[in-house]
């Protein structure tokens, strides 16, 4: 009888063990880092602390505090850098606030002669070169599941330049952007609900950029846009080799980004988005160019 019921105490005791084990071990996060091993991964987020119209101090530890939650401990196997645009009268000292309350990032905090979108991009095309991957980020977005590492799986396993995140929140639906894009024949499906599609059209339709007309971000009804997004994605290093960046105020500030992207789809760049999209923004988001 002892024998017996020392045996099942054994058996319960391992059951309860298990249980904790499987409840206490993170989704994709402690056991992941395995997959990053002989890569160099870089997270780079653009952001305006001193903007006028929206507290993007606030929005930017939205962001960061969500891709933490989300994915603890990545700071140690990722790089952080913050880019931050110039202002003549900067709110605080950013680079002591940020250096409080997020030690493991880097600022790279822009003088007068580097203002713009632009310009922050082309220091990242800068810095970037050394790595495998580059996730880059704007402040205003933040997560709402785990998806970094599956991300890294996707681009280890396909010949993906881009994977773009996001989703945006319209009437009582999330969209994901490209959806209108997604064929049933180019999607995958992987763990964790990160599946991904791969987005293309050809880029013998696809029309030369007239810089010289004006069009605002309703032209995405009208105008072929490039598949190329400055959304926050990862992207594949090698494949972004075909220069930076326009500079010139009058390309500022939605020209210079299409005209990145039509360079990027004529170097026969590949496109892929999370189906389901994985980070979103509020709607009472605030651009800064506005």
């Amino acid at each position: 009888m002892n024998i017996l019921y020392l045996a099942a105490s054994l058996i319960s005791i391992f059951i309860i063990l298990y249980v904790y084990s499987k409840l206490s071990d993170p989704v994709e996060t402690y056991k992941e880092p395995r997959i990053i091993k002989n890569k160099k991964i870089i997270l780079t987020i653009t952001t305006y602390l001193d903007f006028e119209k929206e507290d993007k101090w606030v929005a930017m530890c939205n962001a960061i505090d969500s891709i933490m939650k989300y994915h603890p401990n990545v700071n140690s196997f990722i790089d952080f850098y913050v880019v931050n645009e110039y202002s003549e009268n900067p709110k605080e000292n950013w680079a002591s606030k940020i250096k409080q309350k997020y030690p493991y990032i880097n600022l790279i905090q822009k003088t007068k002669d580097l203002k713009g979108q632009g310009e922050s991009l082309n220091l990242i095309l800068d810095l970037i070169k050394t790595y495998t991957y580059w996730i880059h980020w704007e402040e205003a977005w933040y997560c709402d599941r785990t998806f970094i590492f599956e991300s890294i799986r996707i681009m280890d396993s396909s010949n993906i330049t881009q994977l773009q995140f996001t989703k945006e929140l319209s009437g009582d639906k999330y969209h994901t952007h490209w959806e209108q894009f997604i064929d049933m024949k180019y999607c995958h499906r992987m763990p964790n609900n990160n599946n991904y599609c791969i987005i293309n059209y050809d880029i013998e339709e696809y029309p030369k950029i007239n810089l010289d007309r004006e069009f605002s971000h309703n032209d995405w009804m009208t105008v072929k846009w490039p598949l190329y997004s400055i959304r926050p994605s990862i992207n594949r290093v090698k494949d972004y080799t075909f220069g930076n960046f326009l500079i010139k105020p009058e390309y500022w500030p939605l020209k210079f980004e299409i005209e990145f992207g039509e360079r990027w789809m004529r170097n026969n760049c590949v496109k892929g988005i999370l189906a389901e999209g994985s980070i979103t923004r509020k709607q009472t988001h605030v651009s800064t160019y506005r």
